[in-house]
């Protein structure tokens, strides 16, 4: 048997909603079982295998040919594929990596998908990079490789985040800048592709979503201007609902996690914790000398700080 996973959180999913995507199925599994656990919505069956839906608006598919997922995936596209995509021609989402991380630097990534490409990265089951494990992560963006879609990834290492910080005092000055660095790099990269075109940018937003507006649509205006693109920007918390949104974060956070490796091999280290609640943190912080520590840890972190303050006065 062959599994896939849908994640559907992008859309909004009423009883009409649920009635056209169970008809349109049935045509693959036309016998409907009688679900026993509250969490599921429907489940159907059928000789070429399986579906179950979840309230939580993801779908399990167990099949016998994975050809089957793929005829299934054209049956239901004008479901799966988003209003906005056809409004658009090109949905870009972006999303960071390493903001809450006392090791490592700070990651930005963005990747641009349309309508025609839509479906082939719906069927990778990727979502927000928090949910998924290391393994996961990986086995994505090598899936990813074989198709050709832009995206462009950012790092910021430890060592020039700690400058960028001793001067601006102010983390969130460091994440909109690099932000637009990676924009005026990625429009730039592809400015052939979006000349022209209507794009929709989405940013998972890491500070209020008006601020951010403030910040970004002068910066977007001045892109549009230069590239003759059609750009509109919006900020929305918790953004990796959108599959643009999810992917960028699966690239950034995949892009984080090969730094981590390089930090350690550099530092000759065999484990470096993610976050920054991990027991073994102020272990490895003693194990540096205080001038070698700005090119491992952001020194503005509570636990870093602290650290170094205890150090200095002998406790």
């Amino acid at each position: 048997m062959i599994v896939k996973v849908l994640n559907l959180s992008y859309l909004e999913i009423d009883e009409s909603f649920l009635n056209i995507f169970k008809e349109n199925l049935k045509r693959f599994f036309p016998q409907e079982e009688n679900k026993k656990e509250s969490y599921v919505l429907f489940i159907l069956k059928g000789d070429k295998g399986k579906v179950i839906f979840y309230k939580t608006k993801k779908v399990l598919f167990e099949l016998k040919d994975e050809k089957i997922f793929e005829k299934i995936l054209e049956n239901l596209k004008d479901l799966l594929i988003p209003d906005y995509y056809k409004k658009y021609d090109y949905a870009i989402g972006a999303d960071e990596a390493g903001k809450g991380d006392t090791f490592g630097g700070l990651v930005v990534a963005c990747a641009a998908l349309n309508k025609d490409i839509f479906l082939s990265f719906l069927s990778l089951s990727i979502s927000d990079s928090k949910l998924l494990k290391k393994k996961n992560i990986f086995e994505i963006l090598k899936k990813i490789k074989y198709i050709n879609f832009p995206y462009k990834i950012k790092y910021l290492n430890p060592f020039l985040y700690n400058s960028f910080f001793e001067k601006q005092k102010n983390s969130l000055i460091i994440l909109d800048n690099l932000y637009k660095t990676l924009f005026m790099d990625f429009f730039e990269k592809y400015k052939k592709l979006f000349e022209s075109k209507k794009v929709l940018v989405t940013l998972d937003a890491y500070r209020l979503p008006k601020k951010l507006k403030e910040i970004f649509i002068p910066f977007f205006e001045k892109i549009e201007k230069k590239y003759k693109i059609n750009i509109t920007f919006r900020a929305i918390p918790k953004a990796e609902k959108y599959l643009e949104v999810a992917l960028a974060s699966v690239l950034a956070k995949g892009a984080f996690l090969v730094e981590i490796e390089k930090l350690k091999k550099e530092f000759k280290l065999s484990f470096l914790p993610l976050g920054s609640s991990h027991k073994k943190i102020k272990e490895i912080l003693s194990s540096f000398e205080k001038d070698k520590l700005k090119y491992i840890a952001k020194l503005h972190f509570s636990n870093v700080s602290k650290f170094l303050t205890d150090k200095k006065i002998g406790i």
